[in-house]
């Protein structure tokens, strides 16, 4: 892509920064914008040199190229001259410097950063701000371990994990105990949890180095983690999983099976957002107004194999066409306007459709004496789109 307007700041789209070591205090940044993927030298914009602390952070760095370029952030991808992306912590920690009692020991004597500006696309953008990853300082981190892999049952930095002994561990407070990295759950106390058919006592087995920790549960069938080839397009699919998860909270959520309360949805992965980690055991609780599909994305509400083609021997189909559902929700949608679209089939003025369904469920089983009810199923989402399926099946009644 490129512009028609070369000075423009808001136009530049890359930019290439050599880091030189100046002394053992100071390192020169020399910042050179590209408008174009072609690097020449008409394309090339007079070098920005900025002289900074080694203490320099990636998000300074990037709050700065912000404030200098008009590049938005979240729209920085910052890669390193050996093509490892640049997320998180001090610019010279990449470099190989380590601060140690405050004396700062020489890095490498040069560094090449490159700055690919990638616009971020609204849909994705919504996705992040629904599933609790609006601040782009928390992705950069969260993508920073994920660039990293790690052995089942260690730590992130390679220790084994130990387990505590929980009779002598007494956390006094909440912020002193532990955090499973999977489940979330907390060791303030004595705990005890189903994980299946298995029931017993939550243990903690912890990295005394960095405090990780799983609980003894989540440590059995851990197996750790692999480093991610593009974390932008993992921290992507993380998005889309827990998305699913909560566009499904739509299928049942006020109905067949939901008595009463908000259902929590739980993210088990050690690279969680904060909302999730935050909410401690069982999951972030679901409400009514939550949002659960992301703003611009194709909603498609359809009825089951089974249910279309009773209705297509009845010679309803058109009328099936009609009930339902395939539009762009441009604000998306929120479990509430899910739990409207989702029955609007069957209280159509025209409802022949499900009267042929709930009679064709009581017909396949004669002598059951249970009700028929409509049935809701989440099959697939994506950034794209999202499709719900709606059938009939046949209950006694018993949740």
């Amino acid at each position: 892509m490129t512009t028609n307007n070369p000075e423009s700041a808001s136009d530049l789209l890359d930019a290439s920064i050599d880091v030189v070591l100046q002394n053992s205090m100071i390192i020169k940044f020399v910042i050179t914008t590209v408008v174009d993927d072609d690097v020449d030298e008409t394309g090339k914009k007079e070098p920005l040199v900025l002289m900074l602390l080694p203490t320099t952070s990636v998000s300074d760095l990037k709050r700065l190229l912000k404030d200098r370029l008009q590049i938005p952030e979240q729209e920085q991808h910052l890669v390193l001259s050996n093509d490892r992306p640049l997320l998180h912590g001090s610019i010279c920690s990449h470099q190989g410097q380590q601060l140690l009692s405050g004396v700062v020991s020489r890095p490498s004597p040069e560094t090449h950063i490159h700055v690919h500006r990638v616009e971020m696309e609204p849909r994705l953008e919504s996705l992040f701000s629904m599933v609790g990853l609006s601040d782009w300082e928390e992705r950069d981190e969260i993508m920073s371990r994920m660039v990293k892999a790690r052995s089942a049952q260690n730590c992130n930095n390679g220790h084994k994990l130990i387990q505590l002994d929980p009779d002598k561990y007494k956390p006094t407070s909440r912020d002193e105990s532990y955090l499973c990295k999977k489940c979330h759950i907390d060791f303030h106390g004595d705990m005890y949890r189903r994980d299946g058919n298995t029931y017993g006592r939550v243990t903690p087995f912890v990295c005394e180095q960095c405090n990780f920790c799983l609980c003894n549960f989540c440590i059995s069938k851990d197996e750790g983690s692999t480093a991610a080839d593009d974390p932008f397009q993992a921290l992507q699919i993380l998005a889309l999983d827990i998305a699913r998860k909560m566009a499904n909270m739509g299928s049942y959520y006020g109905g067949k099976g939901h008595m009463c309360g908000h259902l929590p949805v739980s993210c088990n992965s050690e690279f969680a957002p904060q909302m999730f980690i935050q909410s401690r055991r069982g999951g972030f609780p679901m409400k009514p107004g939550q949002k659960i599909l992301h703003s611009g994305i194709r909603l498609v509400i359809r009825f089951d194999d089974q249910s279309s083609t009773l209705v297509k021997n009845y010679g309803y189909e058109l009328a099936m066409k009609e009930l339902e559902i395939d539009e762009i929700r441009e604000n998306g949608a929120c479990i509430r306007d899910l739990m409207k679209l989702r029955k609007q089939w069957l209280y159509k003025e025209e409802k022949v459709i499900p009267a042929i369904l709930f009679r064709e469920a009581h017909n396949r089983f004669p002598t059951y004496s249970g009700q028929a009810y409509e049935t809701t199923k989440c099959i697939s989402y994506s950034l794209e789109e999202v499709v719900y399926e709606v059938g009939v099946s046949v209950s006694d009644g018993d949740y």
